[in-house]
């Protein structure tokens, strides 16, 4: 759930996610017609066999906000078979 003045980044284990760091999370974006749905600009590519691991983080005024709320220790994750582009 997202508040009011609060935008979306994905961050995660990948370079493509931001190996981690909040800084290099990759923004998302959503429109007033597909609100409360976000979604990425871009697809984002995987290699074969690559555990993906992340988590959504919330910005205000550009700065973090918070993180998205999982129990300790979890992630979002999947497994690429093939390249994949997500």
């Amino acid at each position: 759930q997202t508040y009011f003045g609060e935008s979306v980044r994905i961050v995660g284990n990948q370079p493509q996610i931001g190996s981690w760091n909040v800084e290099k999370a990759v923004p998302m974006e959503t429109s007033e017609d597909a609100y409360p749905v976000w979604s990425l600009h871009k697809p984002l590519k995987f290699g074969i066999k690559t555990k993906v691991e992340y988590k959504y983080v919330f910005f205000k005024d550009g700065e973090l906000s918070r993180w998205e709320e999982m129990p300790e220790g979890t992630n979002h994750s999947f497994e690429t078979n093939n390249e994949a582009e997500v």
